[in-house]
């Protein structure tokens, strides 16, 4: 696979560091900070760079963004997107699935906010601005967006230069070293959970992923992430915090589980969701396995 290296070196240090600060702002943030700019289109450039030789594809928010150690596969993509969920996950593939060629199997973390979390209805919702004028991904809901606000958007957008740098993003995965800062652990956990039970749900679009990777002869794997112990320690009824993923026994998919797994400790977490260097590469390693394996038993 190719990975773009261009002249003007974008830290991936700078990057998350800017998107930190932004998460931390009041309700009114946009953003267009040119880090979170410059982090799409870095992620898209390197993105379309390698759609012919693309086997192993994953999608979905920052956990995955966080998780999945590419470099380690062979031709496969971090296509991990802060903050967007199962809607633009499936917009993605829906966009890209006539491109992707060589693609056999794509990967969806799951974290605990994933059933009811709608990206359009959240304080975050103009990180989908952006992500529309990269990606031309449509908009869950045209109404919950300002046209105003949009268009100074788009024309900031305009100004991100095509001589980005990749170094730091190598198929599509960033090594950094922070992300949320002061985050308090049991806020966290509070936010995760309303959104786990928030109705109506979101797993439609994973419903229909999933059929329409079927119908492409390829495979769908659905990785439920692990969590640092300050962050398990707040959570209650763990056992039904997965129930609706099982209970849609999606056909040609396959449900990994590291909620509880032994294998993580807290050396492996930037904070208390989103994985560290070492974590990335243990998890990714352990899905390789799991993935290849079933290609053996088939």
């Amino acid at each position: 696979m190719k990975c773009l290296r261009i002249k003007r070196k974008l830290s991936s240090t700078k990057i998350y560091k800017g998107i930190s600060a932004v998460l931390l702002k009041n309700k009114e943030n946009i953003y267009d900070d040119i880090s979170y700019l410059e982090y799409l289109k870095s992620k898209k450039i390197c993105f379309e760079n390698n759609l012919n030789s693309i086997e192993v594809l994953a999608l979905k928010c920052s956990i995955t963004d966080f998780s999945f150690f590419s470099p380690c596969w062979k031709n496969s993509y971090n296509l991990g997107l802060i903050s967007i969920n199962l809607y633009e996950s499936y917009e993605l593939y829906i966009k890209y699935k006539i491109k992707l060629e060589a693609l056999k199997y794509v990967i969806i973390f799951f974290p605990i906010f994933t059933p009811g979390f709608s990206l359009i209805k959240t304080k975050e919702k103009y990180r989908l601005v952006a992500i529309k004028y990269f990606f031309e991904i449509p908009y869950q809901n045209n109404n919950l967006i300002d046209r105003k606000k949009e268009r100074e958007i788009f024309r900031k957008c305009t100004r991100i230069s095509n001589k980005l740098s990749s170094n730091n993003i190598e198929y599509g995965y960033i090594n950094r070293k922070n992300y949320i800062d002061l985050i308090d652990v049991k806020e966290r956990v509070s936010g995760h959970l309303r959104e786990n039970k928030r109705e109506p749900d979101q797993l439609e679009w994973l419903i229909k992923l999933n059929n329409e990777i079927k119908q492409n002869n390829q495979k769908l794997y659905v990785v439920i992430p692990p969590y640092r112990s300050d962050y398990m320690k707040c959570l209650s009824d763990k056992e039904k915090l997965f129930s609706k993923l099982y209970d849609l026994k999606l056909d040609n998919c396959r449900i990994l589980n590291f909620f509880k797994d032994s294998n993580f400790d807290d050396d492996d977490f930037l904070d208390t969701d989103h994985l560290n260097l070492k974590g990335a590469k243990k998890i990714t390693s352990l899905i390789k396995e799991k993935v290849l394996k079933d290609l053996i038993n088939e």
